[in-house]
């Protein structure tokens, strides 16, 4: 298939998980007429376009023009079973995976980050936790709407790992699919007194400081929020933003965490 066909089969397997081409293009600002090129394959976009329709529906350039025949449709968010598979091979990797599965319910969590140095400001990511077969994968995706050259920009990021559990304890460990590429870690336990549904603990980052220790917060979407918007919310929050609520603030400052 060509690059035209590719496109327009994507865009459209895309819309269609999405709602309305209408809404899509006025919410992404960009023309519909000109986006009906795109779907009828008279066109392709040019950079700019190229960039805001692939931030908009969280994927790279690359799944945008992929050859649809040749690989499962897309669908958002895509998780990281391909990746799974390499990391399960061999015997250490087998000792790792040995254990029972995660007793983690699937779907999708918002991630609250501390950020170093500041402990007013708190970076919201997205996580879809996937059960796949005796194992839990997760894709992690941060920053979505930080535009690039502005102070939060640096840590977008697309990450995708296992899930493991000991002691009652879950561990996130995954790779950055972005450039540099770097591996991340985080620990989180039940919240042990929060009224709400919260994981809490801590994750390692690699910030342009450095590596970072900080405080991370886990909690399912909020009811009735769409994943079209938890995507666009994937940003940087004042901890006093109604959006982030008390218990997550309180929780980002040790409140509910499960050790010291």
């Amino acid at each position: 298939m060509s690059l035209r066909e590719n496109l327009s089969t994507n865009l459209r397997n895309l819309c269609r998980e999405h709602g309305s081409v209408a809404a899509i293009c006025r919410e992404m600002g960009v023309n519909r007429q000109q986006f009906d090129r795109y779907l009828t394959m008279d066109a392709l976009p040019n950079k700019a376009t190229t960039e805001r329709i692939c931030r908009y529906f969280a994927i790279e350039e690359a799944e945008l023009y992929r050859d649809p025949a040749g690989a499962d449709a897309p669908a958002r968010p895509r998780t990281a079973g391909r990746n799974v598979a390499r990391m399960s091979d061999g015997p250490i990797a087998a000792r790792i995976f040995s254990t029972p599965r995660p007793a983690l319910e699937p779907g999708f969590y918002q991630t609250f980050f501390s950020l170093p140095g500041n402990s007013d400001e708190l970076l919201c990511s997205i996580t879809a936790i996937r059960a796949e077969d005796d194992r839990m994968t997760f894709r992690r995706l941060t920053g979505l709407t930080e535009t690039r050259g502005t102070t939060w920009s640096h840590f977008r990021g697309d990450h995708e790992g296992v899930v493991l559990e000991r002691f009652n304890w879950f561990f996130f460990l995954g790779l950055n699919q972005r450039d540099p590429k770097e591996p991340t870690f985080l620990s989180v336990q039940w919240g042990p007194f929060s009224p709400e549904t919260l994981l809490c603990g801590h994750a390692m980052i690699f910030a342009q400081s450095g590596l970072s220790i900080v405080t991370v917060v886990m909690r399912p979407l909020p009811k009735g929020m769409s994943l079209r918007s938890a995507l666009r919310a994937a940003r940087v929050y004042n901890a006093k933003d109604p959006a982030v609520g008390p218990l997550v603030a309180l929780a980002s400052k040790g409140k509910y965490m499960p050790m010291p």
